[in-house]
């Protein structure tokens, strides 16, 4: 990630602002354009890409823990 860097990717939209969208984007609460523009940038950056993957793998472990969690 280049948080700091203008837009590295030619997606219209910087690793910080990518950050910023990340959680809209995976319960699907983004518009038409902000979600092109994140999948664009997505696609294009490597950093932005891991930090995805492991915000999606830290929900999936949240769940699986709940899952086999009794509630008391």
């Amino acid at each position: 990630m280049h948080p700091d860097r203008p837009d590295h990717t030619g997606s219209g939209i910087r690793c910080t602002e990518a950050i910023e969208l990340v959680t809209l984007h995976l319960d699907d609460a983004l518009d038409d354009r902000d979600r092109r523009l994140f999948e664009r940038h997505v696609d294009a950056c490597t950093g932005c890409t891991r930090y995805v993957a492991q915000i999606r793998q830290t929900i999936d472990l949240t769940r699986r823990v709940l899952a086999h969690t009794s509630v008391a």
